[in-house]
């Protein structure tokens, strides 16, 4: 739902500048929420309260933004990529094999590979090509390695192609860049085919609507209630589209019924020119017997 004031911003921008890697939130971001009762940030929140939990982490993000201006400029470019070229899946968290011990769990927790969703185990941040847990492995010392290794080396994998999936690639696309690419078409063909109705506050109304998220924080969640909007914009490209070769086909007896020269044009004949005087014609006249 949209809301042009929101009590929580401060902690979403909170979560897009310091709780996730590149400005976008995704299901890895959510294990620190905190809704998520086995999570830090859980008991900050039952400590200081919501007012001061959310000014907490506002003046974080604040300080943050401050230090690093650039680096909030790159996110937020990250975030406009993700609302209106390509909308990345969030889901980057599988559960762990329950065959691993709860000894090696904690190790894989503490060093940032595992997360506590609850009462479940998950695997997180199975999107970020800096985490490599086969890197780290030996230094954890854990007791079935070669378990958690073939474990996280299937989830991480599945993930990877996943993302490249056609499913994955057009709902990406369809979700994101496609609509304002939809419009694009029918803007620029608008010349030979009328713009489908609403076409222009659509747009309107889908930039002013994702513009603030942009800033803020933004993931495919915030997609969803545009649809039936989007779904206008690529109407309008399609209709544009379809028209075209239909106003580009004219029929012959049409060219020939246009095709001469106009009337007082300058070609130098008069509009009756062409129509024989009965005085001058010297054809001979036949006879009646």
């Amino acid at each position: 739902m949209f809301a042009p004031i929101k009590s929580n911003a401060g902690y979403e921008i909170f979560q897009a500048q310091l709780a996730s890697k590149n400005g976008v939130l995704n299901y890895s971001t959510f294990i620190d929420h905190p809704f998520n009762r086995a999570s830090k940030e859980n008991h900050a929140y039952a400590t200081l309260g919501e007012a001061g939990f959310l000014r907490a982490r506002r003046d974080m993000a604040i300080r943050s933004i401050a230090a690093d201006p650039v680096d909030f400029l790159r996110r937020v470019a990250q975030r406009f990529s993700n609302a209106f070229l390509y909308t990345i899946s969030p889901g980057t968290i599988v559960r762990v094999d329950p065959r691993i011990s709860s000894d090696d769990l904690e190790r894989l927790h503490g060093a940032g590979f595992v997360g506590y969703y609850f009462h479940r185990k998950v695997w997180i941040d199975l999107d970020d090509p800096d985490k490599d847990l086969i890197k780290v492995l030996p230094a954890l010392g854990l007791a079935n390695p070669q378990l958690v290794e073939d474990n996280w080396r299937s989830m991480s994998e599945g993930r990877y192609w996943y993302r490249f999936s056609w499913d994955r690639i057009i709902g990406g696309c369809l979700i994101g860049g496609m609509p304002w690419m939809a419009l694009l078409i029918a803007i620029y063909m608008r010349r030979r085919s009328a713009l489908a109705p609403g076409a222009w506050w659509a747009g309107l109304f889908l930039f002013a609507y994702l513009m603030p998220y942009v800033l803020i924080s933004h993931y495919l969640r915030y997609q969803v209630p545009l649809l039936g909007m989007q779904a206008i914009l690529l109407t309008a490209g399609t209709l544009a589209l379809l028209r075209t070769p239909r106003q580009n086909r004219v029929s012959p007896a049409h060219q020939e019924g246009t095709g001469g020269p106009a009337l007082g044009t300058g070609s130098g004949l008069s509009p009756l020119s062409s129509i024989p005087d009965e005085r001058s014609d010297t054809s001979p006249v036949p006879s009646f017997h």
